[in-house]
């Protein structure tokens, strides 16, 4: 199956796991060398979400590691739950986005 991204930029909503909104996708990052997905760059709609707690880029947006988020029948979806423990590892060990690729 193939997609446009660029239907999706600033277009697509996330959710979490239970469906709720949390944000829009505003934009991706690609490695050069594979042109693999290295992380998405979302615009968060809801402050409460644990994804706020990721460091924030410029005009608040918030880049997520690929590994937390998946696209499933035409709609983004994040590990809320992966990135709570994502999150306590790094406090305890300093591990960093390159640790999650």
């Amino acid at each position: 199956m193939t997609i446009l991204l660029s239907k999706h930029l600033g277009r697509s909503v996330i959710f979490n796991q239970q469906g709720v909104k949390i944000g829009k996708l505003d934009d991706l990052v690609v490695s050069k060398e594979t042109g693999k997905i290295i992380s998405y760059i979302v615009k968060l709609t809801d402050t409460k979400s644990i994804i706020s707690k990721l460091p924030k880029l410029e005009k608040g947006l918030i880049m997520v590691p690929f590994p937390f988020i998946s696209f499933n029948n035409a709609k983004f979806y994040i590990f809320e739950n992966e990135i709570a423990k994502f999150l306590e590892k790094s406090k305890e060990k300093q591990i960093s986005y390159e640790d999650v690729k």
